[in-house]
């Protein structure tokens, strides 16, 4: 779970590439006109007043916030949540809500905001968080085979890992320039 453009995407997409049955396919018509911001798919459903059956039960299924809100606890074995910082996700939304149908082009604030709070009103204490600015490939793969009990093949693992891109810590970056500067005044 999560906001829109938040990661929820390179979630599912990760969760896929691991071998993880997923219950939508990558894209559904209303991607059309924003496929090429994921190329990757956006694995969505859509539905809007959450999970009642058990017709996705065992598969990974994206709720954002009002969905997973509406859904029962009974019908979710596990959650991952993935956060984004607001201003990067309401950046990222404003990008893509131009080219969507005028039904999406909504304020992203409210949007950013409402998903969060919902998802945040969900008791829910069988739940893993991560920050989409801290995903990287071994640490948080890892993180969800554990978390999931699932054991994906060597090359299921290494194709999950190959879809992130790793975000360098700001220390890192600067470490970097740093040394880059010293050796151009050595």
């Amino acid at each position: 779970t999560g906001t829109a453009r938040s990661g929820t995407s390179l979630m599912m997409q990760t969760l896929a590439l691991l071998g993880v049955p997923m219950c939508a396919p990558k894209f559904l018509p209303l991607h059309e006109p924003i496929k090429d911001f994921n190329k990757n798919g956006f694995y969505e459903l859509d539905i809007w007043d959450g999970i009642t059956t058990d017709e996705y039960k065992d598969k990974a299924i994206k709720l954002f916030g009002y969905q997973y809100f509406k859904t029962p606890l009974e019908k979710i074995s596990k959650t991952i949540r993935i956060n984004r910082d607001k201003k990067d996700t309401i950046e990222s939304y404003n990008r893509i809500k131009e080219k969507m149908p005028p039904e999406y082009h909504v304020d992203s604030e409210k949007l950013y905001d409402m998903n969060n709070y919902y998802i945040d009103k969900k008791e829910n204490d069988n739940k893993i968080e991560i920050e989409l600015n801290e995903f990287c490939r071994t640490k948080n793969v890892e993180q969800i085979i554990s978390y999931l009990g699932i054991t994906p093949t060597s090359e299921q693992i290494n194709n999950a890992k190959n879809n992130i891109q790793c975000q360098p810590h700001i220390s890192s970056l600067l470490y970097y320039y740093y040394i880059k500067l010293y050796l151009n005044f050595k």
